[in-house]
């Protein structure tokens, strides 16, 4: 499996304090039900930060994804 596969950059202007709801190990899943639940009045519940990855062999067999990106930060 390749280093860094589910890697992604992140970058955010969110005025108005809704940064707050943004926290280290935020993954894509909940990035938009944190600035839709603050600027839209919204109330999706946040997901687990999970990602799966399947195989080329397997491509339905999906495992827990687990790649932490040390030293990055917020």
């Amino acid at each position: 499996m390749e280093p860094y596969r589910n890697a992604t950059l992140s970058a955010f202007y969110l005025p108005g304090g809704a940064h707050q709801g943004l926290y280290p190990s935020i993954s894509s899943v909940n990035t938009f039900r944190v600035v839709f639940n603050t600027y839209f009045g919204a109330e999706y519940p946040l997901l687990p930060d999970v990602s799966y990855h399947s195989s080329y062999e397997l491509m339905y067999d999906y495992a827990p994804y687990e790649d932490v990106l040390s030293g990055c930060q917020p």
